[in-house]
């Protein structure tokens, strides 16, 4: 369906693009290790919804399983 609309996925690569600029500048100004890991997790979500637009579905997909287990083993070792 997304394939079909050349203005859904340009909407959706801008909103990646903003998402992750601004996940990714807030994230760095974050002083605890929590607020990091949730705003680094945006940011990731960001580039996966880049990936969908630019059409690179397997490497959103794998992208959205590492991230998921990666993410689930950091919270486990902050606690």
């Amino acid at each position: 369906m997304f394939n079909q609309s050349s203005l859904a996925l340009s909407l959706l690569f801008i909103i990646g693009v903003y998402s992750f600029l601004s996940s990714a500048i807030t994230r760095k100004l974050q002083p605890d290790a929590k607020g990091v890991i949730a705003y680094s997790s945006l940011a990731q979500v960001a580039l996966i919804f880049i990936e969908i637009s630019l059409g690179l579905y397997t490497l959103a997909l794998m992208h959205t399983i590492g991230n998921c287990l990666y993410r689930t083993y950091q919270l486990i070792r902050v606690g």
